[in-house]
């Protein structure tokens, strides 16, 4: 166990991405599967048609994460079934847990908590990926997904929030809408990604941008509606902020008081910097629901416990993400650069 997520530089074409993330992190894959065949609780025989049913979804959205997927699946040692659940995974279990999103836009500052099982805790993943037009991205993400929160050589950054809806969904994953936004070209080309993408998903995607731009989408289901920027700060946890699609209470106590701790906190804000933000996404003082949780038992099955994984700040401007491992407030923050470079800690 380490203060760091362990990275991975992958580079060429999609097959050869998805070869080297398979066969670097084999034992890795294999656990997070381990993980989600409890959680998910799916027999054999339906892990199939699903995982062929999304494969289908992502073959007509981009061929080329298909390629990527399949060798991945190979060099890892897995049924590409498998692999394609991983990155269904938020369409099969929709639990609230992700997580508490930041953007100050004065600064160009978007930053996160991933709050989620701790099982994942040990398996997170850095990948620096180098596309074969000279574009880059950086993603923290879980072993055989190949895109979640992370930003760009760009500018762009893009983070998840989770919500609520009961029911599965049957779209192009979010966490592949996650990658495209990763590999887009301006905030207007993600706008359009993200409004245009086919079937039912459910979650919050954040996107923003060096030049003080912003969005965020809200799915649930075949649903969707984008959320007008409220100023200079914009605030996400795990609750519908669109429409009142979620009730306060039960399960969902901690998001909206998770929001009220950061509303309060952002009120009267003298500098949005880098430090700021790391304080923000630190806080404790609601000790019932903190904005930094630490480990505590998870209401979802197979979960165990929950608590903060990592939180992610991403300076938009300067092309570099701080990361801090975990929930312990001790833990260091590390700086990576977003670069054509395996030399990202910096």
């Amino acid at each position: 166990m380490t203060d760091r997520f362990p990275l991975i530089t992958l580079s060429g074409s999609a097959a050869d991405r998805g070869a080297k993330h398979g066969a670097e992190l084999s034992e890795s894959i294999a656990s997070t599967i381990a993980f989600y065949s409890g959680a998910l609780r799916i027999p054999e025989e339906e892990v199939l048609t699903t995982g062929r049913f999304f494969r289908d979804q992502i073959q007509l959205f981009y061929p080329p994460y298909c390629d990527e997927i399949e060798a991945l699946a190979d060099a890892a040692h897995q049924p590409p079934e498998w692999i394609y659940l991983l990155n269904a995974r938020s369409e099969l279990i929709s639990h609230p847990l992700e997580c508490s999103t930041i953007i100050f836009r004065d600064s160009c500052l978007l930053g996160q908590n991933w709050d989620y099982a701790r099982p994942l805790h040990d398996l997170v993943t850095l990948l620096q990926v180098n596309l074969d037009n000279d574009r880059s991205f950086l993603t923290v993400t879980e072993p055989g997904i190949i895109g979640k929160i992370g930003m760009n050589s760009e500018g762009i950054g893009v983070c998840l929030n989770m919500l609520r809806l009961r029911r599965r969904c049957e779209g192009v994953p979010i966490h592949i809408l996650l990658r495209a936004i990763l590999e887009s070209t301006s905030i207007d080309h993600a706008r359009e990604l993200a409004s245009s993408i086919s079937g039912s998903r459910v979650g919050c995607v954040t996107v923003a941008n060096n030049k003080n731009e912003c969005f965020a989408i809200e799915y649930a289901g075949e649903n969707r509606w984008f959320l007008t920027p409220p100023g200079r700060i914009c605030l996400h946890t795990n609750h519908y902020l669109g429409k009142r699609l979620t009730p306060e209470g039960g399960v969902n106590t901690s998001s909206y008081e998770r929001l009220r701790t950061l509303a309060r906190l952002t009120m009267i804000l003298h500098q949005q910097d880098t430090n700021t933000m790391q304080r923000l996404l630190s806080d404790r003082s609601n000790s019932t629901w903190p904005v930094h949780m630490s480990w505590c038992p998870s209401p979802y099955p197979g979960f165990s416990e929950a608590g903060t994984i990592a939180t992610i700040i991403m300076e938009l401007e300067n092309r570099v993400m701080h990361i801090r491992k975990g929930n312990s407030p001790d833990t260091p923050f590390l700086s990576y650069s977003v670069a054509q470079s395996n030399e990202t800690l910096v």
